[in-house]
């Protein structure tokens, strides 16, 4: 499924992944938790992974929904050749 995805749509999830890391950034400068630094690294860390995790579903839905109108677009068009035939 991966293979029809994109080049927009890998910039996509790069920016979905990244975005969860820098929110947290700016949320601890904003209001800053007072944790410490083993605190904040392992809150980092598990913000880190979700975000991997939405950046691959979301590169994954926008693949697939390439995918869909490529398919979409070819039963169409074999649709209607044979209707003319």
């Amino acid at each position: 499924m991966l293979k029809y995805a994109r080049p927009a749509d890998y910039a996509e999830a790069v920016a979905t992944t990244a975005m969860g890391p820098a929110l947290m950034m700016l949320w601890e400068r904003v209001a800053p938790s007072h944790v410490g630094r083993g605190g904040f690294a392992s809150i980092m860390r598990l913000t880190g992974v979700i975000s991997l995790g939405a950046g691959f579903l979301v590169l994954y839905q926008s693949s697939a929904c390439e995918l869909t109108k490529v398919n979409t677009k070819l039963l169409d068009m074999v649709l209607s050749a044979s209707v003319t035939v």
